[in-house]
């Protein structure tokens, strides 16, 4: 279906009850448009095979050019000033946006009819103000320059039209160059440490925008520079600073929720409790996860993801009974069809849980069914071989330990993976098979301690579960007690480094 379900998925419940009204007064009460309307959005996950079928019996091209006409009719009917009345969320820099817009196409009506004065004047002046009052600064230079134009004394807290013009420019300025960095971050922000030409590109245009800013009050282009600038410095593991740059965006944003929807402030809210996640600030992480939670609009992927970090930390915390509670509600059909990705890394988490609990059978029981992430060369792959292995040297199965272990040697072998702990891990697990699995003699050996070093990401935590697994095994401590012991050590490292 593409476009269509999303579109009316999107639609919130009394803009779906108004744009029927609005179908029922341009077409017939019982139109094909009305009929597919109501048929996708009683069942939002139904192909366009099965709706072909109910409204026309039969496979026909008429079907499509439908689709594609309902899919217009419900743009115009968002793009009517009359259709804008929704909730305050929603109403974002875009949607002011198309109402100055309509606005100013009736001031150009006006001009072109030889209007000078008058309901010109008053249209124009309408249009510059709020858009000042909303940051909307390319509307704001159009309105200010027909002023001009027209010979209109305006005066705005001691500046004439002409000083409020220049401003207007450098602000406008500053957002095309705001817009340039952003788009072009979004595109290539995993080449920036691989790619000598990208990153040379990206380090000309960050010094450029931070000059533009200066002095300009444009709060878009100066929450674009920060959020750049944090998620790099977030990549290259410049916690702190990557830190004190969102805050600025929330700060930013918080000011002025004229110019930063929701939306847009809910992602400032998720990145900064991913830096506080890899720093292992679990509690403030998990506020600030559920505040992003609390902001995002819609029940859409972020939220998914958003919660999926949320029980993750429920887990870390030692709540698993509220993890996997959770857990089993993110792990449904529908998301297995729209995002298999993520539902299978739920999964996962799931069986860790059952891990830690000592469920080893639920736990066993759950990896078998990943075979979408068992076909990846990247570090998921890894992962479930390592806990593949923990899980059957708890069973005492030593010898599909030794089958696994091979196995573990050939995909490390085949993909040579960039992650540089599994070596390290297959060497701690080849060792434990090469003196049966006797644990107390790794208490001071070299290899475990390289182990314990190395670095720990929030997606891949292994080597620190590993390595608190076999520290329990040496000191006969319970999983969980050693791993309280292991994660109270870490955050109060990292919180040194974060604050």
């Amino acid at each position: 279906m593409e476009d269509l379900p999303d579109l009316i998925e999107n639609l919130e419940k009394n803009e779906r009850i108004q744009f029927k009204k609005y179908l029922s007064l341009n077409t017939d009460k019982e139109s094909k448009y009305l009929q597919l309307f109501e048929l996708v959005e009683k069942n939002i996950d139904i192909t366009n095979e099965e709706a072909m079928k109910k409204l026309y019996g039969k496979n026909t091209k008429s079907y499509f050019m439908l689709k594609s006409r309902l899919v217009n009719k419900i743009l115009d009917f968002l793009a009517l000033d009359s259709n804008l009345e929704i909730s305050d969320e929603r109403l974002t820099v875009s949607y002011q946006s198309i109402i100055l817009r309509k606005k100013f196409i009736k001031a150009q009506i006006l001009w072109e009819r030889g209007i000078r004065s008058g309901i010109l004047e008053e249209t124009l002046l309408e249009i510059l103000e709020q858009s000042l009052d909303t940051y909307i600064h390319d509307i704001a230079l159009e309105a200010a320059l027909y002023l001009r134009r027209i010979n209109f004394d305006y005066q705005c807290k001691g500046k004439n039209i002409n000083d409020i013009i220049n401003e207007l420019r450098k602000a406008y300025n500053a957002e095309i160059l705001a817009g340039e960095v952003f788009s072009f971050y979004a595109q290539n922000a995993e080449k920036l440490s691989t790619i000598e030409e990208i990153k040379n590109h990206f380090d000309r245009l960050m010094p450029e925008l931070h000059q533009a800013i200066q002095g300009v009050n444009s709060p878009r282009a100066e929450w674009i520079y920060f959020y750049t600038l944090s998620e790099e410095q977030r990549i290259k593991h410049f916690f702190k600073n990557a830190y004190e740059n969102i805050l600025k965006c929330i700060d930013i944003a918080e000011n002025h929720p004229k110019v930063v929807s929701n939306l847009q402030l809910g992602n400032f809210y998720y990145r900064k409790a991913v830096i506080l996640y890899q720093n292992l600030q679990l509690q403030e992480a998990k506020e600030a996860f559920q505040k992003a939670l609390d902001l995002y609009p819609l029940k859409r992927m972020n939220t998914y993801i958003v919660t999926k970090y949320i029980a993750i930390i429920e887990q870390l915390q030692g709540n698993f009974d509220v993890s996997k509670q959770i857990l089993n509600d993110l792990i449904t059909p529908e998301s297995e069809k729209m995002m298999p990705y993520h539902t299978n890394l739920c999964k996962i988490y799931l069986a860790i849980a059952h891990f830690m609990e000592k469920n080893y059978k639920q736990a066993w029981f759950l990896l078998p069914e990943l075979d979408f992430l068992l076909q990846d060369k990247g570090g998921f792959h890894g992962y479930i071989r390592i806990v593949e292995l923990i899980l059957l040297i708890e069973k005492e199965d030593f010898e599909m330990v030794n089958l696994k272990l091979d196995s573990f040697r050939k995909y490390l072998k085949k993909y040579n993976t960039n992650h540089e702990y599994f070596g390290l891990v297959y060497q701690v697990f080849n060792k434990l098979n090469l003196i049966s699995f006797d644990f107390k003699k790794f208490s001071n050996d070299i290899l475990f301690q390289k182990l314990e070093q190395a670095y720990w990401d929030p997606l891949d935590y292994e080597p620190i579960q590993l390595c608190t697994w076999i520290k329990s095994r040496i000191s006969q401590n319970n999983y969980f007690t050693q791993w309280k012991i292991t994660l109270k050590t870490l955050s109060e490292q990292k919180r040194k480094l974060l604050f």
